[in-house]
Parts: structure tokens; sequence; C-alpha cells
């Protein structure tokens, strides 16, 4: 029998496989092949989603692939289930994932007895240039990273005993120390032999340009009321003053403090290791491990080459690169996105009551102990159960605006949204943001104060690396507030700043302004004296006085109490 042009070509493509055209007698056994190659391809990324008993969790992570959110900057807010938005990839090789969905994962690694291993490995982002090989994440978004994993560590050692799980971080170098302070929670820390690891603690840089605005003929003229208040100082002032120096010292010992500490309490033995090297003294692992530190930051500093990393404790091995594929070869190897996506298919299967479930806990047992498989179904019902909290997320973050992809009036739209939403049950406004406009942070205050009291939805607040002024109170009205140990948070205060061109200013570019007003010079080219500046000043004055209304009523305290914590410290 003769075969078509349709059975020539299904020939070439299973020549092309690599099967021996000899073997291919007719349309029937193509055709049969190529159904064969779809079941089989179909039944390869079923398996892929499957999570298997010692499933080894990986995860590339560049300085662009963890966001707080998702959504795209020119819409930064929106209304997002806990359980439901699933990960995205982008173009490049590092899995994008928001940290919500990070936290996630851990949280359920963790509780997944199936899932031994979690291999992190930070590479260079795709596409970029002198960009730093680092988390790109601030100190407390990295702390609530840092947590999780060591929450992975703690369970998997319950679950099983020494050398049956792991969790391993693999970096070139470090090019920061947060990047650094994420890593140290794992219990293997791989750097090339080549790489260092900068310590110097946290630190900031303030310049002043007050000199440089008198060059120029440019008067600052400010208002802000607590001597605390810093954000019109940098304008007004040459040099920090004494009461902005002693809050700025307070919060960078406190931030140090738990920098040190985090590290200390998880590398302790390492580090105390070298105790009878180095003195004589029988002092206390941690005070010793501790006061190591303070020397080698002190000492070294950001020289610290990947060698002496190792002698002293700080990472695990020297050797081996972010893309040398060895890491844990245990089990089966699962992308966290992949994981994640998964395990939602598991709780969704089991909420409905279908029998898939059923089969994959039977195979489970097979594979392993009835009462691991038993286990499992425990936690899916502990994931999944019938009385479950559909959560909404709100994000609030950057320069708080009234208008524009920051604006105010979008974040008090996705709030009531997600209060009109019959399926949002409470909501959570995430925020990581140093404030801004007072009018558009008044607004935000309002929206979540009318959410629970008109929609009666609660609300509660969760900070990232900084919730402070105008960030502060747009959340005061939440009915929690939670913030990490190293959240700066708030600032309640008021500054407002009124930049003035003066005659020098004039002089240097050669410019002649002539003003016409009805009531008399207003304009910046113009100083503001007499009634005009008292009243510029009695504005700051009353909106002060307004945010510290809002801060008493939110937190049910007396304005004398709030005014007490206030003073525009952070």
């Amino acid at each position: 029998m003769q075969a078509g042009p349709g059975a020539k070509g299904a020939s070439m493509l299973l020549c092309a496989a690599g099967l021996p055209f000899r073997l291919i007698k007719g349309t029937a056994l193509g055709a049969a092949y190529l159904r064969l190659a779809g079941l089989a391809k179909r039944r390869m990324k079923t398996a892929r989603q499957l999570v298997h008993p010692q499933t080894t969790l990986t995860w590339k992570i560049s300085v662009d692939s963890i966001v707080e959110t998702g959504l795209p900057s020119s819409g930064q807010y929106g209304v997002d289930s806990l359980l439901v938005r699933a990960l995205t990839r982008p173009d490049d090789d590092s899995p994008k994932v928001t940290i919500l969905n990070a936290l996630t994962a851990l949280h359920m690694a963790a509780d997944d007895p199936r899932a031994t291993h979690l291999d992190v490995r930070v590479v260079p982002a795709a596409g970029t240039r002198n960009r730093p090989v680092s988390l790109g994440l601030g100190f407390a978004q990295a702390q609530e990273l840092r947590e999780a994993v060591q929450t992975f560590n703690l369970k998997k050692a319950e679950q099983y005993e020494s050398g049956n799980w792991g969790s391993s971080f693999t970096i070139d170098s470090f090019d920061d120390q947060l990047t650094y302070y994420f890593a140290s929670a794992f219990n293997k820390i791989v750097v090339q032999p080549t790489g260092q690891l900068p310590l110097t603690g946290i630190s900031w840089i303030l310049p002043y340009y007050k000199k440089l605005l008198d060059k120029v003929g440019i008067e600052v003229q400010a208002g802000s009321r607590m001597e605390y208040n810093s954000v019109s100082a940098p304008f007004t002032e040459s040099d920090i003053p004494e009461k902005h120096m002693d809050n700025g010292s307070e919060v960078l010992y406190s931030l140090n403090t738990v920098f040190l500490d985090d590290i200390v309490r998880v590398r302790v033995d390492s580090i105390a290791a070298l105790r009878e090297e180095i003195t004589d003294e029988n002092k206390d692992p941690y005070r010793f491990a501790h006061d190591f530190m303070m020397m080698t930051m002190d000492k070294g500093g950001p020289y610290i080459d990947a060698q002496m990393a190792k002698r002293i404790g700080l990472i695990t091995d020297v050797g081996g690169t972010y893309f040398d594929d060895e890491g844990y070869k245990v089990g089966k190897c699962t992308e966290i996105g992949a994981y994640v996506k998964a395990r939602r298919q598991e709780i969704e299967r089991e909420s409905h009551g279908t029998p898939v479930l059923d089969a994959m806990l039977v195979k489970l047992a097979q594979l392993t102990r009835r009462q691991e498989a038993a286990n499992m179904a425990k936690l899916l019902r502990t994931y999944h159960s019938q009385d479950r909290v559909t959560v909404g997320v709100v994000y609030l973050h950057g320069s708080i605006e009234r208008g524009g992809a920051n604006g105010g009036s979008l974040v008090c739209k996705a709030l009531i949204d997600a209060a009109e939403n019959p399926e949002v049950q409470s909501i959570v406004l995430r925020v990581d943001s140093a404030g801004g406009d007072f009018v558009a942070s008044d607004a935000i205050a309002s929206a979540v104060k009318m959410v629970q009291t008109k929609y009666g939805k609660p609300v509660v607040a969760s900070y990232g690396n900084t919730a402070a002024s105008g960030a502060y109170l747009a959340t005061t009205h939440c009915g929690r507030i939670f913030a990490s140990p190293v959240t700066l948070t708030g600032g309640i205060g008021v500054s407002s700043t009124r930049p003035v061109a003066t005659k020098r200013f004039m002089d240097f570019f050669e410019l002649g302004i002539r003003q016409f007003t009805l009531t008399g010079p207003n304009a910046n080219w113009h100083k503001l004296e007499g009634e005009k500046l008292e009243a510029f000043k009695s504005y700051v004055g009353n909106t002060y006085d307004s945010f510290i209304a809002q801060v008493a009523s939110g937190r049910k305290i007396s304005k004398e109490e709030a005014e007490s914590v206030a003073q525009g410290q952070v």
C-alpha cells in the first residue's frame, strides 16, 4: 500500500526523532507514535508538577527576581489572594517571585515532609551590566525571608535525622552584606575561591546642601513641627543637628544589634571553634562569637576573602559556582515556583473532595509509610480547611502622591474594591514607604477606617523596610500593625519646604523676573515675610495637629500620649 503525503511527513518527523526509517510502514504507526509522544510529553509535564518524596527545592535569585508585588509599576496596587496568584517567570533564568509567594512556599515546604532540601543560588541578572549579584532587598525584607529559612531548617530537623535534610546557599561573591545576612541562615554556604564577603555593619550617608544652595543663590524656607523631624534639614542646615544625630545614632545602634545578633546566633558554633586559637579566656561562646564578629568588621571590614570567611566560620565551603548543578543531589529537584503550583493543586483537589488526592496518598503510602500519607492528608486540610479566610492584599509602596503610579487614589480604590468583593473576608495593607503627600496619606487613612466601619472587614498593616511619616498615618486606623524588628517606622511629624531664588541666583543666571499679582508677591521668586510667613507656619502647625489627632484616634490613645512618642523620631 502506497503511503500518502501525510505519512511521508510523519515518517520524516519520526526519522528526525531518531527512529529508523525502515520501521515506518504506513500512517498508522506514524500516527500512533505521535500520539504516544504527545502523551509522554504531557505525562512529563504532569510529573514535574507533582511533589515527590525527597524533593529538593531549587531557587535561582538575581537582583531583580524578588519583588514586593508582581503588579506593573503603573498600577502598583491591587487585591491578591494569599494562596491564589501563581509565580511568574520572566525572560531571564531567574523566576520572578513576590515576597508573599516566597514566604508561602518556604513555610509550605517546612511543613511538607516530602520537601527535604532547599538549594538557593544567587546569579547575575540576565541582560544587565555592573549590577550587583545580590538579593536586591532591604533589611526587613531580607529578615522576613531569612526567618522563613530558619523555620524550614528547624522543622526539617524535627522531621528527619541528621544528614537526611539540608539547606544550601551558593554565590560567586557577596556584593553586599544583606545578601550574606540572608545566607547566614543556611546550613551550607558556598563561595567561589576568588569571592569575598563585605561586612561593615549598617550605615547611612546623609548629604547636606545648604552651602551649595547658598553659593547658587537658593534659600530654603522650611516649616516643621517637632525637633526630630529631619526632612528639611539637608536644605536648611550645613551639618546634622544634634537631635537628629542622637536619633540617627540610636536607630543605627538598634539595627546593627539585630544584624549582628541574628548572624551570631546561627553561626555561633563555627565561629566559637576559634576560641582556643585566639584566646585563653573561658568566654561564653555567644559572647566570644559576638566580640569576634565586631573585631572582624572593624579590622577586615569589606575585604574578607572567601578563604578567610571559611576559616573563621562565616561560610562552610570554598569552591564550586552558581552554575554548577551538583548542589544537593537528593531525590527530585523542583523549582520553588513549580512546587507552589503543585501544592496549590493538591490543596484544591483536597478541598473539592476529588478522588485524585486519595490516589496520590495511596501512592505516597506505597513509596514511603502509611503514617506519612496520613500526615500529608492532615497537612493539606490544615492549609485548605472549610473555614479558610480569603485575604486581599493591597500594596502601598514608594513616595505617597495624590495621583500617578503611587497615587493615594489608587490605594483607596484598591481598598474599596477589596471591601466590596464578597469573596474577600479580610485585608492586609502591605507598606514599604517613607511617606509623602499629607493629603494623600490622610485619604488612605480614611479609606482604611471606612472599610472597617462601613463594610465590617478587618484591615491589618504589614510593614516592610520602612513605614514612616505619611505611611504611618495611612495605617494608623488598621486593627493590627505588624512590623519587623528592623522596620524604620514612626516619623510622626510634618515638614514643608519652600525654595526661594535670591538676587544672587538671578544675577548668576542673568535673569530678570517681574510678577503681577493682586495680593502681593507670593511666588518662589520672593521670600515669605510677615503675615504670609505666619500663615505658612500656621498651616504646617495645623497639619501636625491633625496628624496627632489621627494617630490618637487610630491607636486609641490620648493626644498627649501620641505627642509624647511623636516628635518626628523614627
